[in-house]
């Protein structure tokens, strides 16, 4: 505690080395006079103990160097007067809420604002809750924590209340897109990580014909061979914005023919066998319907004397037609 009209300087000295440390209870400052630390590494200039210790400043001045600040508490600091220099520069208190985050997560890189401002905890509450000391006005928050990458901006405002909330930028998880087929239906999801909702289009370059880009999804039916090669972009207001380079190759396939067949009629038969009904099946089957003997129209094959028989089926106009020669013996 300092207070009254008291005045305190420290400096650390050493590599990971603190200005000012306080293992257990709060430290408080309510002096009229100048509290200077400074501090290096790991140690920083003011050090705050464990759970549920505090931070206070009610009046005076506090001048922090070096890396200003490190607490072992995720208490939120009191701060009803006074003022606080991180660096020669006046800062106010910021809390900072990552999105998406239900336990305590760590803190591994920021990379706005600028150096030498602070962060009091490199390690959220389990709301996502982060204390910033920022200079006023509107400041850019860029951070990693949990492996993913948070960006936002808050107002910084002289009450020491301000408050924002920063979110996941897009990443692209897509890395490839299967081949299509011309003529035939294709239906690709394309994939992201990051808060959502997600939008997507086409950064550059131009899709295959026959196919387009609705919300997430490319489908359509492609219409030319060929490789189309394109950008697709990921937006949800928080930058940096995601940009994948992907290709479709589309082939020209093969052109599948309908192939009827007879059914039931064997190749050779004892003269005097039993009649047997003309029948086909098979792919187009239902349009072959005029069926003729050696030329002459007709239901059956009626095997009754020796020979060669030209069985034919045809459809009415004629475009589609097949035979068969059966043996009578």
């Amino acid at each position: 505690t300092v207070s009254g009209g008291a005045s305190l300087t420290t400096n650390a000295t050493g590599s990971d080395a603190s200005g000012i440390w306080v293992e257990v209870g709060d430290i408080t400052i309510s002096t009229t006079g100048i509290v200077t630390a400074n501090g290096n590494g790991a140690g920083s200039a003011l050090v705050i103990g464990n759970d549920p210790y505090k931070f206070s400043i009610s009046n005076g001045t506090v001048n922090l160097t070096g890396n200003p600040m490190n607490s072992f508490t995720l208490t939120v600091p009191d701060i009803t007067g006074g003022t606080v220099n991180i660096g020669g520069t006046q800062v106010y208190l910021a809390t900072i809420t990552l999105t998406g985050v239900s336990s305590y997560t760590v803190v591994t890189a920021i990379s706005a604002p600028a150096s030498g401002y602070g962060v009091q905890r490199m390690l959220s509450d389990m709301s996502g809750k982060l204390y910033f000391w920022l200079p006023a006005g509107n400041q850019t928050i860029t951070l990693t924590a949990g492996g993913k990458t948070y960006s936002g901006t808050v107002n910084v405002t002289t009450d020491n209340l301000a408050t924002a909330t920063v979110s996941v930028a897009p990443t692209i998880t897509t890395t490839s897109l299967p081949n299509g087929t011309v003529g035939a239906a294709y239906s690709q999801t394309l994939a992201a990580t990051g808060d959502t909702p997600i939008t997507w289009s086409i950064d550059s370059g131009t899709l295959p014909g026959g196919l387009t880009l609705t919300g997430d999804v490319i489908s359509g039916t492609p219409t030319t061979a060929g490789t189309a090669t394109f950008t697709v972009k990921a937006t949800n207001g928080v930058s940096p914005d995601a940009t994948k380079a992907l290709s479709i190759t589309v082939t020209a396939g093969g052109v599948t023919l309908p192939v009827p067949v007879f059914h039931g009629l064997a190749d050779e038969y004892t003269a005097g066998s039993p009649a047997v009904p003309l029948q086909v099946a098979g792919t187009g089957s239902e349009s072959l319907i005029v069926f003729k003997v050696n030329g002459t129209a007709a239901t059956e094959l009626n095997p009754a004397t020796a020979g060669i028989y030209r069985v034919e089926a045809a459809s009415d106009d004629g475009k589609l037609r097949i035979w068969k020669y059966v043996q009578v013996k």
